[in-house]
């Protein structure tokens, strides 16, 4: 499960706050039960994905003005923002619909990464690429110019982001050499020169 929307609001399930979530839910159950719903696809998995809903439902209810600072806000940084950008943006993009990321490396080499040990839940060397559909900005011009839209490629290296803060409908991007703001509007800026940002 990677985001949910709880009365409109979607709520980003990183790691720490999926598992956060998910230890209420298996509370009492037996380690087999633990296990099992980690596994995708299990009926143990979609048990838990329920309670991760019922959860997060009962807290806007309980709490519907503090529900987007404590569930659907966040504020990752360092490794974990390092971790997470993947994720992110792949949430991003499905909310909004209006990219997609790609795998830059070649065949051969994703084929090597996949037969590793350890399978890696991104690319090696965690450079990808983010692709944003543009409209044209005038709606003749799909016309007259044969522009149905274009899509803008932007390369991310992950380990150059240090912070991500907001919601999945409006959050920032920050990294060493770029600041990307990722909402309703997509805008690609040049990194702060003062590093206050990353605190």
């Amino acid at each position: 499960m990677s985001y949910c929307i709880i009365s409109g609001q979607p709520v980003f399930l990183y790691p720490a706050r999926y598992k956060e979530i998910q230890e209420q839910a298996l509370r009492g159950k037996g380690a087999t039960h633990q296990m099992d719903s980690i596994i995708t696809g299990t009926k143990e998995s979609q048990e838990a994905d329920e309670f991760v809903n019922e959860f997060l439902r009962k807290q806007y209810e309980g709490d519907p003005v503090n529900f987007h600072t404590n569930w659907a806000s966040f504020d990752l940084n360092g490794e974990e923002a390092v971790r997470e950008v993947w994720d992110l943006l792949t949430d991003y993009c499905q909310y909004y619909g209006y990219g997609y990321l790609s795998d830059l490396r070649k065949v051969a080499q994703q084929l090597v990464d996949e037969g590793a040990a350890e399978p890696q839940p991104y690319p090696s060397g965690r450079v990808f690429a983010l692709n944003y559909f543009m409209k044209p900005a005038r709606w003749w011009w799909q016309y007259t110019r044969r522009m149905k839209g274009r899509t803008v490629s932007l390369v991310i290296v992950a380990s150059n982001v240090y912070r991500m803060v907001g919601d999945l409908a409006n959050f920032t991007v920050y990294a060493k050499d770029l600041r990307l703001n990722c909402g309703p509007n997509f805008g690609i800026y040049p990194s702060p020169k003062d590093k206050s940002a990353k605190q």
